[in-house]
């Protein structure tokens, strides 16, 4: 920023001729006339940054020079007002229930970027903040965001530099759709159904393939068997329930909805399946339904 000094000088005889000032005995500026006896100019450099020394020198016309008392100023770091710069906001978008999407966005600053969030919105206007990672600068992206509700959810993103200047962008959004899946069935399978059903008769949900068996656990073992003279002891598919199914001519199972409630584990061995639309690994789908 510039600066301005000035110096009132006064020549009773001959007249004044040049008024100079030397910054740090190396630069020197001529200072003009501005009014009355006063000399000034906002010529003088203020790149250097701590305390810089000048002195005010005045030659008269008769060649006669008189020099002031040295005297300093302090050139210190201009305040950063400005903040980071957000750009090419992108989702993985629309993702199915329960699967995991990634928000990314361009972040930079004069300066240096501190923090940037995004703070996501659901359909029940439910706001949540989540941290974004610097993955390739200048990217900062976050995929821990909760998607287990179904419907359109809003997000802005927030950066912050190192000065504490923020900046916002967005809203932005996505959308969270039903789950839509097929479940293989080669001949003896291990299944779950992971998604809500209306209609949870074995009759209904394996609708048009030819099943000779069904067997579940749940403090102890259930059998369907598609023999009558077998007893049916099981008779109806719940979701997040581990079953094995035997088909006599391989086939799929089509499923589409919202994802099912997990299972509660009861004392003793469960036989269960994870309410997902996407791998997981056992400790993270177990975190989900067991407590801490």
């Amino acid at each position: 920023n510039p600066i301005t000094i000035s110096a009132a000088v006064t020549d009773t005889q001959s007249g004044i001729s040049q008024v100079r000032l030397e910054l740090n005995n190396t630069v020197n500026y001529t200072m003009t006339l501005t009014g009355g006896n006063v000399y000034s100019t906002s010529a003088v450099s203020t790149s250097a940054l701590g305390i810089n020394l000048f002195k005010i020198f005045a030659t008269d016309t008769s060649n006669n020079t008189g020099v002031s008392i040295q005297s300093f100023f302090i050139v210190t770091v201009a305040p950063d007002t400005t903040p980071p710069n957000i750009t090419n906001v992108l989702n993985t978008g629309p993702v199915p229930q329960g699967s995991p999407i990634t928000i990314s966005a361009d972040s930079v600053d004069n300066v240096a970027v501190a923090q940037v969030l995004v703070q996501v919105t659901n359909p029940s206007s439910q706001s949540t903040n989540y941290t974004m990672n610097l993955t390739l600068a200048p990217t900062y992206s976050t995929s821990a965001v909760n998607t287990s509700m179904i419907g359109t959810h809003t997000f802005k993103i927030f950066s912050r530099d190192i000065s504490g200047n923020l900046r916002i962008a967005g809203p932005f959004t996505f959308t969270v759709t039903t789950v839509t899946l097929t479940i293989p069935l080669p001949g003896f399978n291990l299944i779950s159904i992971p998604t809500d059903i209306q209609n949870k008769s074995i009759d209904s949900v394996f609708s048009g393939l030819d099943v000779e068996a069904i067997l579940a656990y749940d403090q102890g073992w259930k059998l369907y068997h598609k023999d009558p003279s077998f007893p049916r002891i099981l008779n109806q598919i719940d979701p997040g329930q581990g079953y094995f199914v035997q088909v006599n001519i391989p086939g799929s199972l089509p499923l589409t909805g919202s994802l099912a409630t997990p299972q509660i584990l009861k004392p003793g061995w469960n036989l269960i399946g994870p309410a997902r639309s996407s791998n997981t690994t056992i400790d993270s789908y177990l975190a989900t339904i067991m407590p801490t």
